[in-house]
């Protein structure tokens, strides 16, 4: 038997997706969500599964160029889809745009989307991806938002600390002391145990002891 084909970042992507679209369909006769909600939820996971799916490929052709963020109008299709978010919570129970909403459709199958996007969002290779393509947090919040994931792992990971400063072996790490310009060279400050041994009365011996 042939070992499978590695899956991509795009393939575990829409396998989430598919299974949270097949979960939800599957709640369409369920109260108290109403069908026009169910509609409204499962054409939001194919917009959000085609745009990741269309960002990917341009990523990987290497066409893809950051633009600057639009300024929406009101009254456009946000505005819509949030008026449709609102009236979602309140069929659900729910305040106005609380979080993890999505567990109240699909519970079972919420926990497990959110458990697979959570692995998908720590790959390695899935934040460098955020990290680069900014637009790439922007069209995984919404989902996230849904499921109730945590902030943390849309937002690029901190820079490395600088390294710390190499010491070269046998290098003298004494401090360099300099004069300033126009002053005169004063004489080094001595120990006490050798600024007493070396005073006595004028013409005494100096004996060092060891």
């Amino acid at each position: 038997m042939n070992p499978p084909f590695p899956l991509t970042l795009t393939d575990r992507f829409a396998l989430i997706i598919s299974a949270l679209h097949a979960a939800v369909a599957a709640r369409i006769k369920c109260p108290p969500v109403t069908a026009e909600i169910i509609v409204f939820v499962c054409a939001r996971l194919k917009r959000i599964a085609r745009e990741f799916e269309r960002l990917a490929a341009r990523i990987r052709a290497g066409t893809y160029v950051a633009r600057s963020p639009v300024t929406r109008r009101a009254g456009g299709a946000g505005s819509r889809r949030g008026a449709s978010i609102v009236m979602l919570h309140y069929n659900l129970g729910l305040p106005p745009w609380a979080p993890g909403w999505l567990h109240r459709i699909a519970p079972g199958d919420a926990g497990g989307a959110a458990c697979a996007l959570r692995n998908l969002l720590s790959d390695p290779e899935m934040a460098a991806v955020i990290a680069a393509v900014p637009r790439m947090r922007r069209i995984l919040n919404p989902l996230c938002f849904m499921l109730k994931m945590e902030a943390g792992l849309l937002r690029p990971a901190p820079p490395p600390p600088p390294a710390p400063d190499t010491v070269v072996a046998g290098e003298d790490q004494s401090p360099v002391v300099t004069i300033a310009d126009g002053a005169a060279p004063r004489d080094p400050v001595l120990p006490d145990s050798a600024a007493r041994r070396d005073t006595g009365p004028p013409g005494a011996l100096i004996f060092d002891v060891a």
